[in-house]
């Protein structure tokens, strides 16, 4: 699973700025001393310290200048940021963490933390951004972080949390971002998460295992442009109210178990620019309403039970990977996979298409892999075709 990094970047710019054009609003701010204590201390706890040598009480009047990865106000009393990602460090995070009651950012991402998060988070009233992606944590996903009045972007993904999503996620009304992909959680996805039309990515897939369907109060969140739903025990069929999700570019549903057909409304999400929906049970037509898909660059519906599909597919000019194997699709290849000659990924075998290749595949020189066999195509190989790799 790929760290979201280009968000993640968006709001660490954000903050960034945000360090150096506002100062601290405690009115009674703590003394440098003492938030470097309260570093030190968390340092104790970690099993590996070598990136961290700088953190040393004996310069704590250096806090706001020298410390590794340490932000401040622009008065540089007080500490606003905490990003300790990618330093492979183990052990436990404690939670005296909340005793920085104006930090605002605190990254700890792609480690090796373990043990719980039983935080007592209400006292981090300023914090934007939680990231705690890719790292150990073993525990029930913690409740506190529903009273972060300002949290924008919230990352639990890659851990191993455990038990349901609580209902209450549903109350953190500002979020931009959230990720609870590749944990171990299970039960039914609450229908609260509907509420968070602030939204702008959803990552729920990726060894979790939930019972029931897709909430089609998801169709609320008018904000998303990245839903991302895959490989997480969905059963039943896809919610026709996804169709008020004009602004989505990402729509990941594969690898679940998910049945009947496939709502026509996804061809109205104009902004659409990857839709994988594979390894799934659906079946029925690919909808024609799929060729109104003018930013579509990415098909995927590999093993299906889909039937037909139209003759319009990829004349929206964009395509560049189009896998539809393994299903019982039937006709002709269509002329406009390649219109727009940008088409890289054509994958297409185990279905039952008849007919010869259309001749303007001979002229689609940026093919890099086509695999077509085990269907009943006939006819002679387009002029051109034979020197792509096949």
């Amino acid at each position: 699973m790929n760290t979201p990094s280009f968000t993640f970047v968006l709001y660490t710019l954000f903050l960034t700025l945000s360090v150096f054009v506002s100062s601290s609003s405690s009115s009674l701010p703590m003394s440098l001393k003492t938030q470097a204590s309260i570093l030190v201390s968390l340092k104790q706890d970690f099993e590996s310290k070598t990136s961290l040598k700088s953190w040393n009480i004996s310069n704590y009047m250096s806090l706001c200048t020298t410390w590794y990865d340490i932000q401040c106000d622009t008065n540089n009393s007080s500490v606003l940021s905490l990003d300790i990602s990618n330093l492979n460090v183990s052990g436990t995070f404690s939670s005296s963490i909340t005793k920085l009651s104006n930090l605002r950012f605190l990254n700890i991402s792609n480690n090796m933390f373990n043990g719980n998060l039983s935080w007592k988070f209400s006292h981090l009233k300023e914090l934007e951004v939680l990231d705690a992606y890719n790292n150990e944590f073993n525990c029930s996903l913690p409740l506190g972080v529903t009273e972060l009045p300002k949290l924008k972007y919230l990352n639990f993904g890659g851990n191993f949390f455990y038990g349901e999503i609580p209902s209450k996620y549903g109350n953190m009304l500002q979020l931009n971002y959230l990720s609870l992909a590749g944990n171990d959680l299970r039960g039914f996805i609450p229908f609260e998460l509907g509420n968070l039309t602030n939204l702008t990515h959803l990552l729920l897939g990726y060894y979790n295992e939930f019972d029931g369907e897709i909430p089609p109060h998801f169709g609320n969140l008018v904000n998303l442009l990245h839903l991302d739903l895959a490989n997480c025990g969905l059963k039943g069929s896809i919610p026709h109210e996804l169709r008020k999700l004009y602004k989505l570019d990402t729509l990941f549903l594969q690898t679940n178990q998910l049945n009947g057909s496939i709502p026509p409304q996804l061809g109205n999400l104009s902004s659409l620019k990857s839709l994988d929906m594979s390894n799934n049970e659906l079946n029925g037509n690919i909808p024609n309403e799929f060729s109104n898909l003018r930013e579509l660059t990415l098909l995927n519906l590999f093993i299906n039970k889909l039937w037909f599909y139209s003759s319009k597919l990829g004349q929206n000019g964009k395509l560049s990977e189009l896998d539809l194997s393994t299903n019982k699709l039937t006709g002709l290849v269509p002329k406009s996979l390649c219109l727009g000659k940008r088409l890289k990924i054509l994958i297409l075998l185990n279905n039952f298409l008849f007919g010869s290749l259309p001749n303007e595949f001979g002229q689609c020189y940026t093919l890099q892999r086509v695999r077509l066999g085990q269907n009943y195509l006939t006819g002679s190989i387009p002029k051109g075709y034979v020197i792509m790799s096949c």
